[in-house]
């Protein structure tokens, strides 16, 4: 693998479980050769989700692989907007566990129990048994729409099962200081912006969406 992301240049993929990319990148590490490039020069990394210590303590991974510029996907913001409901969330979810950090997957399930919380209310006027299909009707019939939900603004009906403009964003550790620079902001973002465009100039590039116009979540 290192082998020919030298002979191309190109970047590594990584869309496994962010618990086993340690296991990779130590790996890599033992490997020698051109997973140890030259000093001064990386191996680039995407990671479709990177271990919460990695986004915590990015000076610390930077340290752990030197060698690697990484780069990871998230869609939590990355800034302590109070107009961003994970900022809110994230310093409720450090009250109650003790100062854990909150990650997208805790947001995720927050989110989730936020929801079907609200069908479940509009449904109990009609009946005192709601089922979990009853659920899945009711959004199918009436969805939700602008649920300001700690991963994201969320809509979620029969076309869309899954929230369309979602924010997402890119985040560089880069070594060897661990400075984490938010590279891509695309979607719906907390001050409910929806850009065209990411990057800065003259590397300008427009948000990637799907056939329907719509962001990717």
């Amino acid at each position: 693998m290192c082998d020919k992301v030298a002979a191309t240049h190109g970047i590594v993929v990584y869309l496994a479980r962010s618990g086993v990319l340690p296991s990779l990148l130590n790996a890599m590490q033992s490997a020698g050769g051109q997973c140890q490039p030259p000093q001064g020069t990386t191996i680039p990394m995407i990671t479709e989700s990177a271990p919460i210590d990695f986004q915590l303590h990015p000076e610390q991974t930077a340290r752990a692989y030197p060698y690697m510029t990484l780069f990871y996907e998230t869609t939590n913001a990355p800034t302590p907007d109070s107009r961003d409901p994970y900022a809110q969330f994230a310093q409720g979810f450090a009250t109650v566990f003790g100062g854990r950090s909150a990650d997208a997957d805790a947001a995720g399930g927050f989110d989730t129990v936020g929801v079907v919380s609200k069908v479940i209310e509009d449904l109990l006027p009609a009946s005192d048994d709601v089922r979990p299909n009853d659920i899945y009707l009711w959004l199918t019939a009436h969805g939700v729409s602008q649920y300001p939900g700690a991963s994201g603004v969320l809509q979620l009906d029969g076309q869309n099962k899954f929230p369309p403009d979602k924010a997402v964003f890119i985040r560089e550790i880069a070594p060897p200081s661990g400075t984490t620079t938010t590279l891509l902001s695309c979607g719906v973002l907390p001050d409910r912006q929806n850009p065209a465009k990411w990057g800065t100039p003259p590397d300008i590039f427009p948000c990637p969406r799907d056939d329907t116009g719509a962001a990717f979540p």
